[in-house]
């Protein structure tokens, strides 16, 4: 569905994000907060770069749906 297709794309444009936090030294990050600070800003600008978009070209019920969907995709993918 157009939905799903939309959740995806929001997805994807958060990989980068989690690749680096994946890939960081979290000691580090401990000590100088900025690095892990840099992947909220990340997931952020995404966020907020895509969500706006979606909310303007969907109705309140669809976009409603798609939020759902997107936190079903997005929670499982931040906690692991």
């Amino acid at each position: 569905s157009t939905i799903k297709l939309l959740v995806q794309s929001v997805d994807a444009a958060l990989t980068p994000a989690f690749s680096g936090m994946t890939h960081a030294d979290w000691v580090e990050c401990a000590t100088a907060d900025a690095q892990g600070s840099g992947f909220v800003t990340q997931i952020h600008d995404s966020l907020n770069g895509h969500f706006p978009h979606v909310a303007n070209h969907l109705s309140s019920i669809h976009y409603r749906f798609f939020c759902d969907q997107f936190v079903q995709c997005f929670i499982p993918r931040f906690i692991t």
